[in-house]
């Protein structure tokens, strides 16, 4: 099914967007065009890989040719899909700028629908990130006592 929702992102989008897209599973490949590529990331994606082995892990990787432009993962949960963590290429000439959330967030969308889910949540790691997800993307708050707030949406 992860396999379904990352072609199905591409396949639309690409010609939506104008950009020529490819996406994939994390591989060997992945964590060499990061560092390579990269340098400095915000997130420890190799550690990331390490922790959220698990079967419900959605992955993928972004790519414009051989240029990695976006990294993701999302976990399966019973009502949901959640996007943890999400990061785009830091370099300002990105052919896919502006584009990366909405590109993670349609590609979750897929692998949610694909599996029976018609939610998807995420924790914004700022209040710029929160005002795109309320703002640009109609996430709404969810702030329960005794837990972290996150951010959802129907789908």
């Amino acid at each position: 099914r992860a396999y379904e929702a990352r072609q199905f992102s591409e396949q639309l989008l690409s010609s939506q967007l104008g950009v020529n897209f490819n996406t994939s599973e994390w591989s060997g490949r992945t964590f060499e065009a990061l560092r390579a590529q990269w340098g400095n990331s915000v997130f420890d994606w190799e550690r990331i890989a390490v922790a959220t082995r698990e079967p419900s892990r959605f992955d993928a990787a972004v790519w414009v040719g051989d240029r990695l432009c976006c990294l993701l993962v999302a976990t399966l949960g019973g009502e949901a899909v959640t996007l943890r963590w999400v990061e785009g290429d830091p370099r300002p000439e990105c052919p896919l700028k502006g584009r990366r959330l909405l590109i993670a967030l349609d590609l979750v969308t897929n692998y949610a629908q694909a599996n029976g889910r018609y939610e998807i949540r995420a924790e914004p790691l700022n209040s710029a990130m929160v005002n795109l997800f309320e703002t640009d993307y109609g996430f709404h708050a969810v702030k329960a006592k005794g837990r972290t707030p996150y951010w959802r949406k129907q789908v």
